[in-house]
């Protein structure tokens, strides 16, 4: 686990935690935690997916056209949503489109005043250096909150 933040004030809480996901093992393992954090009821838990705006995905000659990359996002945040009713737990879904995930996400948590992100990641150790991607680093050096990012492998 790797935690990314500022000095926080003693006592702090998070009341909006977002879990991004593609509908991978490790966003589930991600909103399990942000479920057991948001554990008195008055917490939030954001769950958004981004669909890659790509111009290639409006035309006909791809294999699956936007509208179903859509419905399967919708899918995806659902199933992440009904595990969160299911703990209790005020859970939020978005599906959006955009060219990159990461200026998505960082846009959500600006505009939804996230307090805490949880990304889940499939790490493999290759190196002495812990590389997470760079989609994952660049939302831990510019996230406006703390971060945590989970390990799923």
């Amino acid at each position: 686990m790797v935690v990314h933040g500022q000095r926080l004030q003693e006592g702090w809480s998070p009341k909006r935690i977002l879990v991004p996901t593609i509908g991978m093992v490790a966003a589930k393992h991600s909103a399990k935690i942000a479920f057991s954090i948001a554990s008195s009821g008055e917490e939030e838990v954001i769950i958004p997916n981004v669909v890659v705006e790509d111009e290639s995905i409006w035309r006909y000659e791809t294999h699956i056209d936007g509208f179903e990359r859509l419905g399967i996002a919708h899918q995806i945040v659902e199933e992440l949503r009904k595990l969160g009713e299911l703990n209790s737990v005020i859970t939020l879904t978005d599906v959006r489109v955009g060219r990159d995930p990461e200026t998505v996400i960082l846009d959500v948590v600006t505009k939804e005043r996230v307090d805490l992100i949880i990304l889940g990641t499939a790490i493999r150790p290759g190196s002495d250096r812990l590389f997470l991607g760079p989609g994952v680093e660049r939302i831990l050096n510019n996230a406006p909150c703390p971060v945590i990012v989970v390990n799923s492998s």
